[in-house]
């Protein structure tokens, strides 16, 4: 039962990066403190009976260690670890992770954080700022906070299939019935997302952008449910609005959603704007869909140039899609240096019909008869984990003897 005493904040770090969490905490209605050494922690938790530590997984050894421990003994108080690419296999796949314990993995964005600490405070039986005691629904979504991943769909090329690739990705993810997926419209100016769906509504990234205050209850208003099981938030119905959104509210966002869904799948617009650029950072894995064309082909390369100073290199996955046409794929493979995650085929008419219907092809081929609905249920199950996806590996010299692709390689330096 929710003790009516407010419970508090300790963040314990080192990072200077950490200390501006402060402000937004307090503005969440949690009242925050930030030490680094242990004997300012001890202190602080001397005088707050109810406290939630998140504790920086970075922080120096010793220090960290003893706050642990003081953490898990007489009077245990929830802890949020903050981990990184790492230390997060050991802490997030610990069977013996005691009960109060969480984690969120470095960066965090504010929103996230705020959600981590109030899933905290629901589950140790403590008063949830801004969730009044006679509202227990909130209190229980918030005590079941997800680790979601983002999966950014991307292509440097209109007309490659991409928003086919991430609607029937949603979908087919979404045929576990214990999983939560989102799918995000990200392409704020022509997406048809929703049209694949056949999906009507007023609301999405606009309310999220606008909203004062980007609480729990305000990321789930801002989204539409498809009869699929998937959530949606859709892009913005009037294009004329475009330029007044903030890509920073847009990424924070979904950065929160990334804590209410198992998987938040972004279809992005084909351009390396501020938004884009913002979300292939923040995503987990980055599916780079192009098609077996000699343009394609062009502009996929220099992003995969690109990737390895914007340190991409590991979280990039190549989708080729209408893979039964055009450039062979061993060829493909070698020109770009990264293998093929998975094949899709060619289906035109299918594809074309399913968009006329507002039905994504995986509900209109539920068994999985055709080939291509069958290709798109294998990319799901690689992102799902139920397959490994192969590492990316030095560009070579293609094998291919096809004189096109000799000559297009010649011609960009590839």
């Amino acid at each position: 039962m929710a003790s009516g005493a407010p419970a508090e904040v300790l963040i314990a770090a080192t990072d200077p990066n950490l200390r501006w969490f402060a402000e937004p905490l307090q503005a969440e209605g949690l009242t925050t403190q930030v030490v680094e050494t242990y004997a300012d922690a001890l202190r602080v938790l001397e005088q707050t009976p109810q406290c939630v530590v998140v504790l920086d997984g970075e922080m120096e050894a010793t220090a960290a260690f003893q706050l642990y421990r003081l953490l898990h003994e007489a009077q245990p108080r929830p802890m949020l670890m903050l981990v990184t690419n790492v230390n997060y296999p050991r802490f997030a796949l610990d069977s013996r992770r005691p009960a109060l314990d969480d984690y969120v993995l470095k960066p965090v964005g504010a929103t996230e954080l705020a959600l981590r600490i109030k899933a905290a405070m629901a589950r140790a039986g403590y008063a949830v700022p801004g969730t009044p005691a006679s509202e227990a629904a909130p209190a229980t979504e918030l005590a079941t906070l997800r680790h979601g991943k983002i999966v950014s769909v991307f292509s440097t090329k209109g007309g490659v299939g991409k928003t086919t690739v991430a609607v029937n990705l949603a979908v087919t993810l979404a045929r576990v019935p214990e999983r939560r997926i989102l799918l995000v419209d990200a392409d704020l100016w022509f997406g048809d997302a929703s049209v694949m769906l056949n999906l009507a509504t007023n609301r999405g990234i606009r309310d999220v952008c606008e909203a004062s205050e980007l609480d729990f209850a305000a990321l789930q208003q801002a989204l539409t449910l498809h009869e699929s099981g998937i959530s949606v938030l859709a892009r913005p119905r009037e294009a004329s609005i475009v330029d007044q959104l903030d890509p920073v509210a847009i990424l924070r966002a979904i950065r929160g959603y990334s804590a209410l869904f198992d998987y938040v799948i972004v279809d992005m617009r084909a351009s390396f704007d501020e938004l884009n650029l913002q979300l292939l950072d923040a995503a987990d894995q980055i599916l780079l869909v192009t098609t077996p064309e000699v343009s394609a082909i062009h502009t996929t390369a220099g992003f995969i140039q690109m990737s390895h100073s914007l340190d991409y290199t590991d979280k990039l996955r190549l989708i080729l899609n209408r893979a039964n046409s055009g450039i062979a794929t061993n060829a493909l493979e070698d020109t770009l240096g990264l293998p093929v995650m998975a094949s899709i085929v060619s289906a035109g008419r299918m594809v074309v019909n399913a968009a006329n219907q507002g039905t994504p092809l995986v509900l209109l081929d539920p068994n999985a008869t055709e080939r291509i609905t069958s290709d798109l249920r294998f990319v799901a199950d690689l992102i799902a984990g139920e397959h490994a996806a192969s590492p990316l590996r030095p560009p070579k010299q293609p094998r291919t003897s096809s004189k096109l692709l000799q000559q297009f390689v010649s011609t960009f330096h590839l």
